[in-house]
């Protein structure tokens, strides 16, 4: 029923109400785009196909600028309202294979967000080794014992609560705990297992730094996400946010010979404190995942709301007209 209600709103031009009435500038996050990912183990990723499909709604009514012309234009005021910023976190390898000659072809600008011991080690994110483990294997118990709990993986239901609940222990935990959970998922798998799901799902794969090298040379602007993908909320140590945020500048500007100058928060994640470090650290822009309007009476250099791409089609054209809202 709300996929017809969404069909209808929009085949009647309900979107284009919301755009005529909410003439803002906005930033758009996604994260990867593959060829047919797994809408389960591969969740983050958006088929090409769909992806193609809102580039076109996009190019057709917005003006899609780069990061550093956003940046102009607010310190500027001089904003026309329908600018559309592209942005991608994480750092995936599929951001070479698959976007950037999307995006090359179309001459658009696009910005990419990397955690960079990703990029140096080959890790996985921490919620891509949830769901391989979780919805890629062939458990059917998981042992987690540095937070002392199992689940039982029998059913769908049963795994993705187990999902669930590992996720948010994820986001609002301290690094250190993120760090012993991911360990205890993939010791829960043989590595000849672990391997071949890694193959076959291999959208959850980070760039290399000679990836992220050529990424840039086609024209991307590389962001920090931090040195590792630590969520900079209020239960982390604060020594440690501040160095991940600082020293994730320093190693993308040694390894790409070029200023780093914008930083996204994971899971959109920030503090005073956090606000506090971005800034001290030099970056231009920090972005959260707020979905409230840019203020340019009121300074949002750290915390410049960025919205979620949703994949379906009819709902994406609903919420990009739709937010940013005050």
């Amino acid at each position: 029923m709300k996929s017809l209600l969404k069909r209808t709103f929009v085949r009647f031009g309900g979107e284009y109400f919301l755009r005529k009435r909410n003439r803002t500038p906005r930033v758009l996050f996604w994260h990867g785009v593959d060829i047919n990912p797994n809408p389960l183990v591969e969740a983050e990723s958006i088929k090409r196909e769909d992806f193609i499909k809102q580039i076109d709604y996009l190019e057709k009514y917005f003006e899609i600028i780069s990061a550093d012309e956003f940046y102009n234009r607010y310190i500027n005021d001089n904003f026309k309202g329908t600018e559309v910023v592209l942005t991608f976190d994480d750092g995936y390898k599929n951001n070479l294979k698959v976007l950037a000659p999307i995006l090359k072809s179309r001459n658009l600008p696009y910005t990419i967000f990397i955690t960079t011991n990703n990029i140096s080690n080959g890790s996985l994110f921490p919620t891509s080794i949830v769901r391989l483990v979780v919805f890629g294997s062939s458990l059917k118990q998981l042992q987690v014992p540095s937070i002392e709990k199992k689940f039982s993986l029998e059913t769908l239901i049963e795994r993705k609560n187990a999902a669930s609940q590992l996720s948010v222990i994820l986001k609002t935990s301290q690094i250190s705990v993120v760090e012993d959970v991911c360990k205890d998922l993939l010791n829960n798998l043989e590595q000849s297992e672990l391997s071949d799901l890694i193959r076959k799902h291999s959208s959850i794969v980070p760039m290399t730094w000679d990836e992220v090298r050529e990424l840039k040379d086609l024209g991307a602007t590389i962001g920090a996400h931090c040195v590792d993908h630590i969520c900079c909320h209020s239960n982390q140590d604060q020594n440690e946010v501040q160095q991940q945020i600082l020293n994730s500048k320093l190693i993308i500007e040694k390894e790409l010979n070029q200023p780093c100058e914008y930083f996204a928060y994971p899971n959109g994640d920030f503090t005073e404190f956090s606000k506090m470090c971005v800034k001290d650290s030099g970056y231009k822009l920090g972005f959260s995942t707020k979905k409230y309007k840019i203020n340019l009476k009121k300074e949002q250099f750290q915390t410049m709301p960025r919205i979620s791409v949703p994949f379906n089609i009819d709902t994406f054209k609903i919420i990009v007209n739709m937010y940013p809202k005050k």
